[in-house]
């Protein structure tokens, strides 16, 4: 399962870097996707660190199940590997001078 992670964290930044420069809309759908999945998992951990402070719960074991959330992981990982496919296209750009 770690093979398969790296290889993901990899290859997949790899291939939406090369869509950037040969299909321009897609930056446009990268672009998107990247700020819904940043809303819905900045919701997601703030309503549950609101919910430690409301309900005053044991804060580290409350918090450590959003780690578990769907709604916390899918947009979380679009966002690593989104940050990653920016940093390629910040580097070719730079050897592209």
């Amino acid at each position: 399962m770690t093979t398969i992670i790296i290889l993901g964290i990899i290859f997949i930044p790899v291939v939406m870097s090369g869509t950037y420069f040969m299909w321009h809309r897609l930056r446009l759908v990268y672009d998107v996707v990247a700020l819904i999945s940043a809303i819905v998992s900045f919701s997601a951990s703030s309503t549950t660190i609101y919910s430690v402070i409301k309900n005053n719960t044991v804060f580290m074991t409350t918090l450590h199940a959003l780690f578990i959330d769907p709604f916390f992981l899918i947009p979380s990982a679009y966002l690593g590997v989104y940050v990653i496919y920016m940093l390629c296209i910040a580097v070719f750009e730079q050897f592209k001078q």
